[in-house]
C-alpha cells in the first residue's frame, strides 16, 4: 500500500519487488495533505481525512507513506521568503510532524 497525497498516485498499482516476493502498491490517497497539516494544532480537514485513512489500513500492512513535497515546493519555501520561520526551524517543524505520526 502507498499512502499519501497526489504523489502516492504515480506508484500506484505498480509491483515492487522485494527479494522473491512481490507486493502490489494499492493507493490510499489524503487529497491536498501536506505534514505541516499533521501538526497537533492544526484542525484543517486533510488531517482529519489522513487519520481517516490510516485507520482503514489493516493491521499487519506494510505501507509507504509518501509526503512532504508539497510542504516543501510551497510551504517551506513561501514560509522562509516571508521571514516567518528560519530554514531550520521550518524544516524542524515538518521532520518533527512526520516523526510525532
Amino acid at each position: 500500500m502507498v499512502t499519501g497525497d497526489s504523489h502516492c498516485l504515480s506508484p500506484a498499482w505498480q509491483v515492487l519487488r522485494i527479494g522473491e516476493e512481490e507486493r502490489l502498491l494499492r493507493p490510499m490517497l489524503v487529497t491536498g495533505m501536506k505534514i505541516w497539516h499533521l501538526r497537533d494544532e492544526s484542525r484543517f480537514f486533510p488531517k482529519s481525512n489522513f487519520n481517516n485513512a490510516v485507520a482503514l489500513i489493516p493491521d499487519g500492512s506494510e505501507v509507504v507513506f509518501l509526503f512532504g513535497e508539497i510542504d516543501c515546493r510551497e510551504g517551506l519555501v513561501i514560509s522562509v521568503e516571508r521571514c516567518r520561520y528560519a530554514v531550520r526551524i521550518a524544516l524542524g517543524y515538518c521532520v518533527a510532524s512526520c516523526v510525532c505520526v
